[in-house]
């Protein structure tokens, strides 16, 4: 029997992602589990929303409230939905962010989906379900 816990979901506003939250939000509310919702800023991502190759602060910041208003309406839903949320704003190589949360609490599975193009384009690619399959032990679902 598993025993399902905690969820950790990768999030980034797409379609794709917003079905892996919806899947983790019905899958926490059947196993009485708690989810985690993690957004990476991928410093490539930032990069190209300025002039040079590496975002001014204030390009930095901008995309950061941005982060922070995705990840409240992420909250909001599964709050709306009985479900235990917490969020976690991170910044860096997207899987390896997705991994320290999924590892230091001990997420039962992480959910991701397989396309993450939305509001920043790239900053989560289908590439990183591939890798998160590859390189965590954690069971990992992938939405399509």
């Amino acid at each position: 029997m598993i025993d399902l816990k905690k969820i950790v979901v990768a999030y980034d506003s797409s379609e794709h992602s917003r079905k892996a939250l919806d899947w983790a939000i019905h899958m926490a509310q059947l196993a009485h589990a708690t989810i985690d919702v993690v957004m990476v800023l991928v410093p490539s991502a930032i990069s190209t929303r300025s002039a040079g190759a590496y975002a001014s602060p204030e390009v930095r910041e901008a995309a950061e409230q941005e982060i922070k208003q995705i990840l409240l309406e992420a909250q909001a839903i599964c709050e709306a939905n009985d479900v235990e949320v917490t969020t976690h704003s991170l910044f860096g190589n997207a899987v390896k962010e997705i991994l320290l949360p999924a590892d230091s609490y001990r997420a039962d599975l992480i959910i991701c989906g397989t396309r993450g193009l939305g509001s920043f384009a790239g900053l989560l690619l289908g590439s990183v379900a591939r890798t998160l399959v590859a390189y965590t032990k954690i069971p990992v679902m992938v939405i399509k």
